[in-house]
């Protein structure tokens, strides 16, 4: 394709990708919009695309991810990093970087129950004990409490670009700037009064805020305590924030202004505080960010909410609760302070930059990115205790009480549980390429082809067969008490205990790719995508396995089986007393499975960077990019002029949600596109 120049007056509508040009216009959003360009009135123009799908990201063999549990191990589906952060009484919410809603904390009011096909949320607020979401259509969804009508949103009510709640109302700002209010209204706090266009709105506990166009104040509810009296003279406010019973304003110049309820000195600005860009408003404190990412916090501090942590820095978005504080830092984490009781400063935990899985009977590894291992779980035998200095690390296997490591240099590193040998590597075991552990034995594959066991013999199990003298073995896995391999051509070949048929392998099995095994039920991966399945079936481990297509990989729990789609969904089946089988049902984009005694882990590819566009994007010899990423990972800008040749402008690692870079080496005379992909060193 050979695009050099375009019309600036062109413009299509379309909601996937975006070019722009060298004066900011955007010219068009997809290759086929490029292809309607060509032959337009010639201007010299630089140009972006913004590619999705089609080159727009390059998805490397060691790409890392989050690990997601179900079953005895329980490890919420939930990104790391967040866009978007609100408190309640008791709760937490936060608006993923994969747009998901994640809440913690209280469940009492139902505050968890996210309603089904909720969309693309792009705004969340709370209330006391209710949540509410601005989806992309600019409709509400509400959920929690609705004991006076909070989460009752007026039917056909459009056209939404902001909300708020107090403690049993809602308030709703609309495209055209006027404010709808539901819930609770004995202080009239729902019913917003004759008002000229707003631009802003807050919620407090049982009054209401909003600022005018003009920049002007405006409350109503109740105001027993003077929190609806807007301070004479405040004409140059840009937010607002309600307390329970105190109001604050922030002003254009970055000064707060209070007024309302004192008891807890929340109405004492602190005189030198100035440059803030954002206020909150809890139960007798305030709360404010400054410019350079601190925050400041005065009054009521019965549960250390006042007390911000030392040290932190980089903060972009604030928000108070009740009783507690969370603030959301440039790199999309989370920090919460206050009161705790229900959990709500606590962000669950989550599992990131894992590039690998190894999962036990109650306790679980995760290899990551940096060739290190990190373990979780039941620790009982010393399982989870990683030898000190344990780096290079290429793939990690867990049995019943031990685990295992490879390094990059062909060694095994065991530790933990060693009743009967099994952390005891072999004298001269190197160059080994493959590892896998069974209950308490441990299998190891050689460069050459060469099978290795330790451990537990009483089946046979920590035995290599005389039939496998001098016979190549390209794959491996342990069950229980037994093990398989694959061939060179493509059979298994299984031995071990054999009480429900698992070492029975099926006449005539070959292009097999992959072999897992169970407590006693054993599966094979074809290279049609196809499942075999043999051994125990008593929960239909088995030959549900065998009904599934398109299968990439597979992995066998004690009483239960799990297959990786192509589409990076996962299937489970077999036994699900403690929820193993019960795969999350927004899972998507797994790229790797294991199962362990009663629970299932799957590692989450991050989402793919996208490249947007800031509002000034052209500078004089220099064009700015911004790309919305997971930070912590490595990328690389690359360009190009003619869609085959991509030439690296730079490399970066993602420090923010959203990272700025800049190209200053551009041409005038020829278009240039980029596109952002994954890199590592």
């Amino acid at each position: 394709m050979d695009i050099k120049s375009f019309d600036p007056r062109v413009y299509f509508s379309r909601d996937s990708q975006q070019v722009c040009s060298r004066q900011g216009y955007r010219i068009g959003k997809s290759l086929e919009d490029l292809e309607r360009a060509k032959g337009l009135p010639s201007v010299s123009l630089l140009c972006a695309v913004i590619l999705w799908g089609v080159g727009a990201c390059s998805v490397m063999s060691s790409e890392s991810g989050w690990a997601v549990g179900w079953g005895t191990v329980n490890l919420p589906n939930v990104p790391r990093e967040s866009l978007q952060i609100t408190a309640g009484m008791l709760h937490s919410a936060a608006v993923k970087i994969d747009r998901s809603i994640w809440v913690w904390g209280d469940n009492s009011a139902g505050q968890k129950s996210i309603p089904h096909s909720i969309g693309t949320i792009v705004s969340i607020r709370s209330g006391y004990q209710h949540l509410l979401g601005v989806t992309q259509k600019g409709t509400i969804v509400a959920w929690g409490l609705n004991n006076v009508g909070q989460c009752n949103v007026p039917a056909n009510l459009e056209d939404v670009i902001d909300v708020a709640g107090g403690q049993s109302h809602s308030i709703a700002l609309k495209k055209d700037w006027a404010i709808v209010g539901w819930g609770a209204s004995q202080y009239g706090q729902a019913s917003p009064p004759m008002l000229p266009p707003s631009v802003a709105i807050a919620a407090g506990g049982n009054h209401s805020l909003c600022v005018l166009a003009n920049g002007t104040v405006r409350a109503w509810g109740k105001n027993d305590s003077g929190q609806c009296n807007v301070p004479l003279g405040l004409t140059n406010a840009m937010m607002v924030a309600g307390g329970w019973d105190h109001s604050l304003a922030l002003t254009s110049n970055g000064i707060v202004i209070a007024w309302g309820g004192n008891e807890s000195g929340q109405c004492d600005v602190p005189p030198s505080l100035t440059n803030i860009v954002e206020v909150g408003a809890g139960l007798g404190f305030s709360v404010a960010l400054r410019s350079d990412g601190t925050v400041v916090a005065w009054g009521n501090n019965i549960y250390g909410q006042c007390d911000v942590p030392p040290g932190l820095v980089d903060v972009v978005k604030i928000a108070v609760g009740v009783y507690h504080v969370l603030a959301l830092r440039a790199d999309g984490t989370i920090i919460g302070w206050g009161r705790n009781d229900a959990g709500q400063c606590d962000e669950p935990y989550t599992y990131h930059f894992l590039i690998g899985l190894g999962a036990g009977d109650v306790h679980w590894l995760g290899l990551r990115a940096d060739a290190t291992v990190s373990a979780w779980g039941n620790n009982g035998s010393g399982q989870c205790n990683v030898p000190e200095g344990l780096t290079n690390v290429v793939s990690v296997a867990a049995g019943a009480l031990h685990s295992v490591a490879l390094q990059s240099n062909g060694t095994v590193i065991c530790w933990g549980n060693n009743s009967d040998g099994q952390c005891d590597v072999p004298a001269g075991l190197l160059k080994i390429t493959q590892i896998t552990a069974g209950g308490f034995h441990n299998l190891a594959l050689e460069e050459n082809g060469t099978v290795y066991a330790w451990g537990d013999t009483s089946y046979g199990a920590g035995l290599v067969p005389r039939t496998l003298r001098n016979v190549k073995v390209k794959g491996a896995a342990a069950g229980r008490f037994h093990n398989l391999v694959i061939l060179s051509d493509g059979t298994v070949y299984s031995w071990g205990l054999n009480d429900f048929g698992q070492t029975n392998v099926p006449p005539g099995l070959r292009g097999v790719i992959q072999v897992a095994g169970g407590r006693a039920h054993s599966l094979a991966l074809l290279d049609s995508g196809r499942v075999a399945a043999w051994g125990d079936d008593t929960y239909g481990q088995c030959s549900e396995m065998e009904n599934l297509d398109g299968v990439v990989k597979i992995a066998a729990g004690e009483y239960h089986s799990a297959a990786l789609l192509n589409d990076g969904r996962v299937v489970a089946v077999g036994l699900n007393n403690h929820g193993q089988s019960s795969v999350p049902a927004s899972l998507r984009r797994v790229i790797k499975i294991a199962a362990g005694q009663a629970y299932t882990l799957a590692l989450v590819e991050y989402p793919r960077p996208a490249l947007l566009l800031p509002n000034s994007q052209y500078l004089t010899n220099t064009f700015v990019i911004e790309v919305e990423a997971p930070t912590g990972l490595q990328y690389r800008l690359e360009s190009t002029e003619n869609f085959v040749d991509w030439v690296p402008v730079t490399n970066f690692i993602a420090t923010r949600v959203l990272t700025r870079i800049w190209d200053d080496n551009i041409s005038v005379v020829n278009a240039r596109f980029y596109r952002v992909v994954r890199h590592s060193e």
